[in-house]
């Protein structure tokens, strides 16, 4: 992280109930809302006499306590790690989310068959949910889904999975396919979230 060695991070984290996975996760998903933080040309405030650009981010734990994401607390079939947009301030006017993001690391633990499952989830929920998503957000745009697999196998058996989950709902050039990409862990931690690290499935 910077501010400590990370001998002193893992003493401080010893603790039998959080695996190294966990402290791993939560690590990265600080990493990304400090560099979200560190992106944005304004605060997320209404209206600006510039314009710039705000991130608006929510873990877990905070969508959780009923907040803007509050509705996916409820849902059976995602529970993202992180959901964030991007908005576009111009001038008084209020800000435009011009695009929004689910991202879930997958555990190197996590076995195959659960993967899959999750990958359906994913996919379901682009298939049957979007309506109560268009609802509670008030309209902003369909959520990319971001997901992040340990090993580059994974992300090979990942993307093909859901390629083909996909193709059984949406035809390629549907515009309402969703957009689902993928990356490895170690890409998301040396380049971060903005960079091109993304694969689309």
């Amino acid at each position: 992280m910077g501010f400590h060695e990370d001998k002193e991070i893992n003493k401080r984290y010893r603790e039998h109930k959080r695996s190294q996975g966990f402290i791993d996760r939560s690590l990265a998903i600080a990493d990304i809302c400090i560099s979200l933080d560190a992106a944005r040309t304004v605060d997320n405030e209404d209206t600006y006499l510039e314009p710039g650009i705000s991130y608006f981010y929510e873990t877990e734990a905070d969508y959780l306590s009923d907040s803007y994401y509050h509705f996916l607390a409820d849902n059976e079939l995602i529970q993202p790690n992180l959901c964030f947009n991007k908005a576009i301030h111009e001038g008084h006017e209020e800000p435009k989310v011009v695009i929004s993001y689910l991202l879930e690391i997958f555990d190197a633990t996590l076995p195959r068959y659960r993967l899959r499952n999750r990958l359906k989830k994913y996919v379901e929920y682009f298939d049957e949910e979007m309506d109560e998503w268009e609802e509670q957000t008030y309209g902003d745009p369909q959520p990319t889904i971001l997901l992040v697999c340990t090993t580059l196998t994974d992300l090979i058996y990942a993307k093909r999975r859901t390629r083909g989950l996909m193709a059984d709902i949406w035809e390629y050039e549907n515009e309402d396919r969703p957009q689902i990409q993928f990356t490895t862990f170690e890409e998301l931690k040396e380049h971060g979230v903005p960079a091109e690290i993304w694969e689309d499935a």
